[in-house]
């Protein structure tokens, strides 16, 4: 199953963009086009989720602990679901 990058519906114009411009690189550098969404896909394709920590808790989903340096963001791998997720965070 391909990946998808989801950032919430009720994400900030800046997580808006930083999934837009994540979604563009993996493009750029892959020729791989990821579907993006505002909804957590059903099933098990791999999520690569991204957002600020609190917007991304607001999910229902348990990320792992965040960054919390101003303009910081941390990268979490979780494979141990049946659903593969990469947590991109920001502070």
């Amino acid at each position: 199953a391909r990946a998808v990058i989801f950032c919430p519906a009720n994400a900030t114009k800046p997580e808006q963009k930083a999934a837009q411009m994540l979604a563009e690189e993996i493009q750029k550098r892959t020729r791989i086009r990821l579907t993006q969404t505002t909804q957590w896909p059903a099933g098990n394709a791999p999520v690569i989720a991204v957002g600020q920590a609190a917007t991304l808790k607001k999910t229902g989903r348990k990320p792992p602990a965040a960054e919390t340096r101003p303009e910081g963001f941390g990268v979490q791998v979780n494979q141990s679901t049946n659903q593969p997720i990469i947590w991109v965070q920001g502070a």
